[in-house]
Formats: C-alpha cells, structure tokens, sequence
C-alpha cells in the first residue's frame, strides 16, 4: 500500500483518499451498529429486495453516494493499472499548473 504520510494532507483528505483506496482493495466489513428511521429502514430493504441486492450494500452505495466518495470510482476504474510513482507524477503536475493559474489570477 502507497505510504500516503509524505503527503502534508489535511487529515479530511487523508482519511478520504484512504477510504477511496481501501474500498478499491478487497477489505472486510466491519459489523455496526446505527439507528435509522423505521421507514427509511424499510424503504431501503424494499429497495435491496427488488434489485436482488442484500441491505448492507444498499446502505453502503447510499453513504458512499451522501459523502462524495462514488465521485472517485470512475477515476480508480480508469487508472487501476497506472503505476504509483506516474500517478504522482501527474497529481504534482496537475497541482502545478493549479497553483500557478491561482498565481497567474492574483496578478
């Protein structure tokens, strides 16, 4: 796994990022426990019931959705087999030519 430390992020975009990752790598559930209203419970179950789907991964496409995390899963998808040094390559890239728009806009 990327060692993500070198990065000075925010902890928000760190924790992100590692989110991002890890659900792209095969992880195991962690078993919860949440209150949720009695409709929106049924609602959800009805909905995993019709799409043949089980309730967790209704309630895990919805927060996955709700925290802008789904946002990233093209990208993933698109760039699974990029190696990590080129993925860094083009990230710093990207964030120079930001910085310098940025720049180039104060002026």
């Amino acid at each position: 796994m990327a060692d993500l430390s070198a990065f000075c992020l925010p902890d928000w975009i760190s924790d992100t990022i590692m989110t991002v990752f890890c659900h792209n790598v095969d992880m195991a559930r962690k078993k919860t426990t949440v209150y949720v209203d009695e409709d929106l419970l049924r609602a959800a179950k009805v909905y995993a019931a019709r799409k043949d789907l089980r309730d967790y991964e209704v309630i895990e496409t919805a927060l996955r959705k709700f925290l802008g995390l789904d946002l990233f899963e093209p990208v993933w998808d698109r760039n699974r087999d990029l190696d990590p040094d080129d993925a860094t390559r083009i990230a710093y890239a990207e964030l120079d030519g930001a910085r310098l728009e940025r720049r180039a806009g104060r002026r």
